[in-house]
């Protein structure tokens, strides 16, 4: 489960990187994309 949270992360940050973003909302997308597969994670997906 941890490689997967890993891996979406890092894919959601090789995504957001190649747009033309702010290191500012760079960093704000991807604790975004953290935040919402941690608590998809620690909620099992429902809700």
């Amino acid at each position: 489960m941890y490689k997967q949270f890993i891996g979406v992360v890092l894919a959601g940050a090789m995504v957001i990187g190649g747009c033309a973003m702010t290191k500012e909302e760079a960093g704000t997308a991807t604790g975004a994309v953290a935040g919402g597969v941690l608590g998809s994670t620690i909620g099992d997906g429902s809700g």
